[in-house]
């Protein structure tokens, strides 16, 4: 049983995953035209390569696998995570490597210089890998959000994935996109069919993400059978499969129409509601406007359209200009 404090821990991550929705960092937009898909895995086990990448391939799809370079060749008690030779494997293959931080921490507890620190080492991995090219998309360790860390992801990242689940649509914090795991048990897996048709009803973009596919999976994981029925629903419902990068790219047009529309609001007065008439200048000011053309002293009737207050006995004689009263009283000798 977990202690006291890894539950209090625990409940810190899913309040803060709460409270960062409400308020989300840099937004992009993600039309609500087509439905994307995009199939990715964390961390990575060696059976996301074997298995994983190999039924997307057969579907003729490609997946974005996020890589810890800390953790690539470990061994652990029920999986064994990939290997760089595997990392450069999946390039060939034509896969997005994104990054994971270098070794796993949770952003929640690491911060400023140090995870400045980190995230560089593992950019400096991945682009040894790449031929130099860094990778440019970002999910959070044990999706575990960080304000923190926010601004971070921000300048550094086109996009970094979280943990909280839903769909991506219209208005999206690029910073910190929902998600939607594919872990045990197995119903559940088999159940995330009804996802994809809740996309294809309503477009928009949906980033599945997963971590071992094997026979005996962990927790956190699936089975290939389960895996490859998912991907072919998602297929043959009519979704287009996209790495991350891709699906950015995808979004693109969107984000320079909605640069110019923010552009033109800004240079451009907002347009009156048509059942609104728009304001207009009251009759009494333009009255008020010719009777200073024409001089003091002169008669001019009042406006139809004046306010109530300003039908006076003055206007109905001499209308004074807005120093008539001051002249007046220089005249009297003040």
């Amino acid at each position: 049983m977990p202690s006291l404090r890894a539950r209090i821990d625990d409940f810190a991550g899913r309040l803060t995953n709460r409270l960062i929705e409400p308020l989300p960092g840099p937004q992009i937009m993600v039309p609500t035209t087509t439905p994307i898909v995009s199939f990715t895995f964390d961390d990575v086990p060696d059976t996301a390569l074997s298995a994983g990448a190999a039924i997307l391939e057969s579907c003729d799809a490609r997946g974005t696998f996020y890589i810890s370079g800390g953790l690539t060749g470990q061994r652990e008690a029920d999986r064994t995570l990939i290997s760089a030779e595997g990392c450069a494997e999946l390039l060939q293959r034509g896969h997005e490597l994104g990054c994971h931080t270098f070794a796993h921490p949770n952003l929640r507890h690491q911060y400023g210089d140090a995870l400045e620190r980190d995230i560089a080492s593992n950019q400096s991995f991945l682009a040894g890998l790449a031929g130099g090219r860094r990778p440019t998309n970002f999910a959070y360790p044990y999706n575990a959000g960080s304000f923190r860390a926010r601004a971070l992801m921000a300048r550094t990242f086109r996009s970094a994935r979280g943990g909280l689940n839903g769909i991506n649509r219209g208005l999206t914090d690029r910073t910190y996109l929902h998600g939607v795991p594919i872990q045990q048990p197995e119903e559940s897996v088999l159940a995330l069919r009804g996802v994809v048709d809740d996309l294809v009803a309503n477009p928009g973009w949906l980033i599945f993400y997963a971590h071992d596919i094997a026979d005996a999976p962990t927790p956190y994981g699936c089975t290939p059978a389960s895996f490859a029925s998912l991907v072919r629903h998602a297929r043959d419902a009519g979704c287009t499969i996209l790495t991350v990068e891709a699906a950015l790219d995808h979004f693109e047009p969107a984000q320079r129409l909605v640069g110019l529309l923010r552009v033109r609001d800004r240079v451009r007065p907002p347009a009156w509601p048509r059942h609104q008439a728009a304001p207009r200048r009251p009759d009494h000011l333009f009255a008020r406007g010719a009777a200073r053309r024409r001089g003091p002293g002169r008669p001019l009737p009042p406006a139809s359209g004046a306010c109530a207050q300003c039908l006076s006995p003055s206007l109905a004689g001499d209308f004074p200009d807005t120093q008539g009263p001051r002249r007046a009283n220089r005249d009297d000798g003040a």
